[in-house]
């Protein structure tokens, strides 16, 4: 669904951990060479992936760590494809969900570059819209390392967010996807609203421009995408 993918599989081991380095805040780190971590509350590291989100570029990736008001990056092997933006999470992850009961994990899907010249006016909304949701591919990831997490601790707390240039999207499994073997990305594949219901919007005179407009449908695209076993949630930014 989204143009910038997260990857549903961890990207390969390194031959030795890479050195933390305090930076003064989140930005895309695409240097292999350290690992870039942030001292700063959630709001303030919010405010600083909106600000990444203004224009296109790479993906990030960050563990928050609650308790140390600590921001890990995660993200690795970047590339850019035909479809999109493509960011692997390290493996270093998996110590991050054995060590603590309490984190979240953040991604953030900036402006999208993937629209065409040849898009009319209601795809270019659609994959505005997009920006703020999570792809099956996002899903799959959630699922696979929720379940590793619960393995440790039955009873911690794990999110799921993607900050966009429109707000940030919270998503995750519910009780009952969390009780079945395996939970149905499906519905992320596909575009979440139709043809009719985006020719009436206003906002197809600016399609590609964040506002309350763009917002009402992020929300009702988020609605659609609840089931009984993956929820969705949207806080637009004020």
């Amino acid at each position: 669904m989204a143009a910038c993918l997260l990857a549903p599989v961890m990207a390969h081991a390194e031959a030795e951990p890479r050195p933390w380095r305090d930076e003064p805040s989140l930005r895309v780190n695409r240097s292999p060479a350290y690992r870039a971590v942030v001292r700063a509350y959630m709001a303030r590291g919010e405010a600083q992936m909106r600000a990444l989100c203004a224009k296109p570029d790479f993906e990030e990736i960050w563990a928050y760590l609650p308790g140390q008001k600590l921001w890990v990056e995660l993200g690795c092997c970047e590339r850019t494809t035909r479809d999109g933006n493509y960011i692997g999470i390290e493996v270093y992850v998996y110590g991050l969900l054995k060590k603590y009961d309490d984190l979240a994990i953040y991604h953030i899907h900036p402006k999208t570059a993937f629209i065409r010249d040849t898009y009319h006016a209601d795809k270019r909304l659609i994959k505005t819209v997009e920006e703020a949701l999570p792809s099956a591919q996002d899903i799959n990831a959630a699922e696979l390392l929720s379940r590793r997490f619960w393995a440790e601790h039955p009873s911690g707390r794990i999110v799921w967010r993607i900050v966009s240039r429109h707000g940030v999207t919270t998503y995750g499994l519910t009780p009952a996807g969390r009780a079945v073997k395996e939970v149905s990305a499906q519905a992320f594949l596909f575009d979440p609203l139709d043809a009719e219901e985006l020719a009436e919007s206003p906002a197809l005179a600016q399609p590609t421009t964040p506002g309350p407009e763009v917002n009402r449908l992020i929300a009702q695209a988020v609605k659609r995408l609840n089931s009984d076993q993956v929820f969705v949630r949207f806080r637009p930014f004020e």
